[in-house]
């Protein structure tokens, strides 16, 4: 108990590791491909765990926080530079250059995904049909008369697998008042079900599309699953050859829920009560590990995908933001002043921090919930 426990922990804290080590890695190879001059590495922020000075000067830390991790580059903006060095400054490279630098961490988030699925599927991942096991009395399914122990196989023109392909299909229709075409499959037959959704709504906390529709997933033991794999499981496997195709296109679907759960939450039909903080994601990497090889790495490439994702938010303090000074730049012919960036990097930090105490506010609510 006390050794599985162990293997745990150190299994979420690789995958933590992984995620942030691969980002930060993106930015230092294309710095130093560039001509960069990298001062630090530093996986985590806070007081330093382990330090290491290589003979080229590069301090490469581990520090306490493992909430993110960065690179400190050679820039005049942060201190004097030696007139020999002055080419090796982030600041003295053309634009082309920087946004190269920066863009690295979160193309190299998805790549990382990309790798992990194609492994995924060269070991196969196994997910279950989207079988219903019950309607929820007086919900919207109940309305359209769902049958139990049907099969959905479509959500209006959108063909689904699993559970997975349905919650995401669904959150596509969230905020829409028109109805929703579902085809089911039961007794061998197929039917078209449509569900009223105009007055469609989300527990803010936990942003379940099944929940809030009335339908619950039919639960399975195992020699269930074993007799009837067939029936009840999809089973996703493919030469090393042709995996690469299914791992594109899942890498792409969950870049592309990225897109649409941003959106949902900047038109207010998904609360940020849903955001999920460190504890949600240690929690969900936990499971992930408890139910094996498959679920975990597909929860490492998942956070891959997260972590470039929300990189990219023209936030300050983000690499998004990063890029958006570089914009600004190109736009006027000169780069903001220092004074301008300072402060728009202490407004990033205290968007930053008061979204952070949003998904850890959440996390311990669905934590005392639970």
């Amino acid at each position: 108990m006390v050794m599985g426990t162990i293997l745990h922990v150190i299994a979420i804290l690789f995958g933590i590791t992984l995620l942030i080590g691969v980002h930060e890695l993106g930015h230092f190879m294309i710095a130093r491909r560039v001509g960069i001059k990298v001062l630090r590495f530093s996986i985590g922020f806070g007081k330093p765990l382990w330090r290491k000075i290589t003979a080229s000067g590069l301090e490469i830390v581990i520090a306490a926080i493992p909430l993110g991790g960065y690179v400190r580059m050679l820039d005049e903006r942060e201190g004097p530079v030696a007139a020999h060095e002055l080419a090796k400054a982030f600041n003295r490279q053309s634009l082309l250059k920087r946004a190269a630098v920066i863009l690295a961490g979160p193309v190299i988030n998805f790549i990382l995904a990309f790798f992990i699925y194609w492994l995924c599927y060269t070991i196969g991942i196994t997910q279950l049909k989207p079988i219903i096991g019950s309607i929820t009395p007086n919900s919207i399914a109940s309305q359209a008369n769902l049958p139990i122990n049907s099969t959905i196989t479509k959500i209006d023109n959108s063909r689904v697998y699993n559970w997975t392909d349905v919650i995401i299909t669904l959150f596509n229709h969230i905020g829409s008042k028109q109805a929703l075409s579902l085809q089911i499959t039961h007794l061998d037959k197929q039917a078209l079900y449509s569900l009223e959704v105009k007055d469609w709504t989300l527990d803010p906390l936990r942003p379940d599309p099944l929940q809030s529709l009335g339908i619950v997933p039919k639960v399975f033991n195992r020699a269930e699953l074993k007799d009837n794999a067939e029936i009840y499981i999809q089973q996703q496997r493919y030469p090393l050859s042709q995996s690469w195709i299914a791992a594109w296109q899942k890498t792409y679907d969950y870049l592309k829920f990225n897109f649409l759960i941003t959106y949902q939450l900047l038109t207010g039909n998904i609360s940020l009560k849903s955001l999920t903080g460190p504890i949600g994601i240690f929690n969900g990497l936990n499971l992930a590990v408890k139910q094996g090889l498959a679920s975990y790495l597909q929860m490492l490439a998942i956070l891959s995908i997260a972590i470039g994702f929300i990189n990219l938010f023209p936030i300050p303090g983000l690499d998004g933001g990063h890029l958006l000074f570089l914009l600004i730049e190109r736009l006027r012919g000169k780069s903001l002043s220092v004074a301008v960036e300072v402060l728009a990097f202490r407004l990033g930090v205290i968007i930053l921090a008061m979204l952070m105490v949003q998904a850890i506010t959440n996390d311990l609510l669905r934590t005392t919930i639970s």
